[in-house]
């Protein structure tokens, strides 16, 4: 029609003018005439944007942030019950683990004052002799406390200490692959613009494929009224 030298006429099925008016609108809304690869730039399908989405993706170091920072978290919990362990406080305070690093802390830091009062050169006799006898009772204090440690809390400490070593080596890893992936952007700049532009092309056309089934909806709804307003006038007219 729009090479036509003459009058033109549309045959529209509709019920009324509006609706005619609206289904002509939608039909010459949609464009199909062929166009040149040479003058613009070929649309790309859904498939094909997804495609080189992941092509692209997968040539990138993958981002392990979000896993770094749950090793962090788990590492600096665990350092922190280790801490607890071995000082028998928290929620270890009044259990027998706790009781028993207590006491070897205890017994140590009473050892240590009668050994430095021993060697202090200003000590007198009496002192001395004290001092003596308080170090010979935090020997046997420490050994005892060191007996029920081993029997109660060495077991826990292997075990966070082994967790300890696996966080720091996880950690380590995963320190090492966001290096990786830092140096990678670095070099290919090009690679995150391409990214975000696929991103961008891949909601538009879906904003696009999610206007076209509306439309198809509508428009089969719209024939639908129509066969319905048909059926209804043919049958009246039988009737009467």
């Amino acid at each position: 029609m729009s090479r036509a030298r003459g009058e033109s006429h549309v045959q529209v099925v509709a019920r009324d003018l509006s609706q005619a008016t609206s289904r002509l609108a939608w039909a010459w809304g949609a464009e199909r005439r062929q166009v040149w690869a040479i003058n613009s730039e070929a649309e790309h399908s859904l498939a094909e944007l997804y495609g080189e989405r992941m092509q692209l993706s997968t040539s990138v170091p993958p981002d392990l942030s979000r896993e770094l920072d749950h090793v962090r978290r788990q590492h600096h919990a665990l350092e922190r019950d280790i801490a607890d362990l071995y000082n028998g406080t928290a929620r270890l305070a009044h259990t027998t683990v706790g009781l028993a690093a207590r006491a070897v802390r205890e017994a140590a830091t009473d050892q240590q004052r009668a050994k430095e009062l021993l060697e202090s050169p200003d000590v007198r006799w009496w002192s001395r002799h004290k001092a003596r006898r308080a170090l010979a009772d935090a020997d046997v204090r420490v050994d005892k406390a060191l007996v029920a440690w081993e029997n109660t809390g060495q077991p826990h400490a292997k075990r966070l200490e082994a967790q300890r070593e696996r966080l720091g080596a996880e950690a380590a890893q995963l320190e090492q692959a966001r290096a990786s992936r830092e140096d990678f952007l670095a070099q290919h700049p090009e690679v995150q613009s391409r990214l975000a532009e696929l991103h961008r092309a891949i909601e538009r056309e879906q904003e696009h494929e999610r206007r076209r089934s509306w439309e198809l909806l509508k428009e089969r709804e719209q024939a639908r009224q129509i066969g319905i307003s048909q059926e209804l006038e043919r049958g009246h007219g039988i009737e009467l």
